[in-house]
């Protein structure tokens, strides 16, 4: 048996929340997201992933290690990039095939 960590989100296309379970153990889950067509759910955890489903399969169809803590993600529906957003402040651009860092910035609300 593999120890797994339990999710629920809900999503303004549906009433019924989805549910699921990320695989490795205990995970800390610090955002969820849908695809604009919600049709996937991603998740970024602490340990620096961003998991993404398709949520009809409950499959896992992505993953991509940034090494940060995600805060955030966005994927634009019209490209093959993915933002990460990370608690340090960082901005990553990825290919979403492949989840390679393309570009790195760094966020200071300053503008420094």
């Amino acid at each position: 048996m593999i120890p797994a960590a339990l999710f629920i989100a809900f999503s303004q296309h549906s009433a019924t929340p989805v549910a699921g379970f990320l695989p490795g153990g205990k995970v800390s889950i610090r955002y969820v997201s849908f695809s604009s067509d919600a049709k996937q759910l991603s998740a970024g955890t602490v340990n620096g992933e961003l998991i993404t489903w398709d949520i009809a399969s409950k499959r896992v169809v992505r993953v991509v290690i940034t090494g940060r803590e995600v805060r955030g993600d966005y994927e634009p529906a019209s490209s093959n990039r993915i933002y990460t957003l990370h608690a340090d402040g960082s901005i990553g651009l990825r290919d979403k095939v492949t989840g390679q860092l393309l570009r790195n910035a760094d966020f200071t609300p300053n503008g420094a």
